[in-house]
């Protein structure tokens, strides 16, 4: 999945109950320091900016302050996006007290092998 990124802290990427990595998977986590060594567990499996491209057709380098250079979503799409399609199950969840119940994503108990973010 190619996104705006990822905030790994949320609920929905825990990894708890899920099964080691494959060993032939051949991603990476990248590290940034905004993201550390331990934002991979078994349900995000692989993390990495993709921005030279960006910066190519803008002429001119990320403005740093307000863009990332790593998978940390600053934005929120990424993280919302990628709940929905592999995003553990959660429970007792709300939007401002409605609708209080467990929610789960498509793909809840398993580790989503395609994150590029």
């Amino acid at each position: 999945m190619l996104d705006t990124g990822i905030w790994p802290e949320r609920p929905s990427f825990f990894d708890e109950g899920l099964s080691q990595v494959p060993s032939k998977w051949k991603g990476t986590c990248v590290v940034t320091p905004d993201l550390p060594a331990t934002t991979c567990n078994k349900k995000i499996i692989g993390a990495r900016a993709f921005y030279l491209g960006y910066q190519a057709s803008r002429a001119k380098p990320m403005e740093e302050s307000n863009e990332s250079k790593s998978s940390r979503d600053t934005e929120g799409h990424g993280t919302h996006t990628a709940s929905i399609i592999a995003g553990s199950r959660v429970a007792n969840t709300s939007l401002f007290g409605y609708a209080k119940e467990e929610k789960s994503a498509i793909n809840a108990g398993k580790s989503e092998y395609s994150v590029l973010t």
